[in-house]
């Protein structure tokens, strides 16, 4: 079982209309949080963007972390909400989403395990359409990675250079 972490940059949103759930100015925010397999993970949450109202930019690095054989078997899903946050009172859910991890792993593996730019549609617990979801994502994992493209080559040992400096001031 090979073990996998879904690196995933959530960046923005546009929200199609308020639809009566926020009342005022929007102050949105996102949650990301993996469900299935053989556990529940973490929920990671945006910052709650005060200033941009229905398009929120975010930029936040999530990661995950999974295994190849739960992603294989579908398995695993990944749930994005877009929520409102409200003076008084709970927050307010504006859309959710809603994607198997097998969806981005095969396509990751058909690009070749690079960053791949995705939008998702935030729909209603009726289905009705409320926004689009700005993503990026990319899968690590040991026996992916190529370690030739991490190898720097090195500039000469600097001791050498050093032990030449210290002989011209001893003489």
């Amino acid at each position: 079982m090979n073990p996998l972490t879904l690196e995933i940059t959530i960046k923005s949103a546009e929200v199609f209309k308020k639809h009566g759930v926020c009342f005022g100015k929007m102050q949105l925010y996102a949650t990301a949080f993996l469900v299935g397999g053989d556990r529940n993970s973490a929920e990671c949450r945006t910052n709650v963007d005060e200033y941009r109202g229905s398009r929120p930019f975010w930029w936040i690095v999530a990661s995950f972390r999974t295994h190849e054989t739960e992603v294989r078997s579908n398995n695993v899903a990944l749930v994005f909400e877009v929520k409102c946050r409200k003076s008084v009172g709970p927050d307010k859910c504006v859309g959710t989403t809603f994607v198997p991890i097998k969806q981005f792993f095969d396509h990751c593996v058909s690009q070749g395990f690079q960053y791949q730019d995705v939008a998702l549609g935030i729909s209603s617990k009726l289905g009705k359409p409320r926004g689009v979801l700005y993503l990026s994502y990319v899968f690590t994992a040991h026996n992916f990675l190529d370690f030739s493209r991490f190898y720097v080559p090195s500039a000469p040992p600097l001791f050498h250079a050093l032990d030449s400096v210290q002989e011209d001031r001893d003489d």
